[in-house]
């Protein structure tokens, strides 16, 4: 980490970069000095997915405010949507995981109840960002999630409950206004056609 922090940091001053670029290198100056606090202190890992449910659902409301009332395009947060989009699927990942496991970990049904809400939120603001990554990843997390959902029923109620689900996000994803990853999917299946 430091190797790679300084490195960076000479050849930013080498190129006569500007004075923002040196902040690329905080995550791997601050990486280090986590995973040592994390080795030493054993936090509970209730609060990092409470944590990640939260931040998920405060990007779903960033998102629906862009979008939706500010008339942007894409969900971008404050920086950039491929980003936004990519750390909000992070986010909703982390609380769909805490959330897979809340039941050993913790049982509240409040805090259960903010771990699939933030994970679900995470998943629509990476929609919303019309950020490409988060397409493979969502299927990853909605397999998993049917997954956990269907573990203890018998087949039959798995094969019904997994098309419900699938029927459920196709409606959900269809029906929704101004969504950038329809517009997106059609323009790569265009594009897709005209390469063949």
């Amino acid at each position: 980490f430091l190797v790679f922090a300084i490195f960076h940091l000479c050849m930013t001053a080498f190129h006569g970069e500007p004075s923002k670029d040196f902040g690329n290198v905080i995550p791997f100056l601050l990486a280090p000095l986590v995973l040592i606090g994390a080795f030493f202190s054993h936090p509970n890992p209730k609060y990092f997915w409470l944590g990640c449910g939260l931040g998920a659902l405060l990007a779903f409301g960033i998102a629906i405010n862009q979008v939706y009332f500010l008339n942007a395009g894409r969900a971008y947060g404050f920086n950039n949507p491929i980003l936004f989009g990519n750390t909000s699927i992070i986010l909703g990942s982390g609380a769909l995981v805490g959330w897979f496991f809340s039941s050993s970990t913790f049982g509240n049904f409040y805090e259960r109840i903010l771990l699939i809400v933030g994970g679900v939120s995470g998943l629509l603001t990476s929609l919303l960002s019309g950020s490409k990554g988060g397409w493979l990843s969502l299927v990853t997390v909605v397999a998993l999630l049917i997954i956990a959902i269907t573990r203890s029923m018998t087949l039959k109620k798995q094969i019904f409950t997994t098309v419900g689900i699938i029927i459920l996000i196709a409606s959900v994803l269809s029906l929704t206004p101004k969504l950038p990853v329809v517009h997106r999917v059609i323009e790569a299946y265009r594009r897709s056609e005209e390469h063949t």
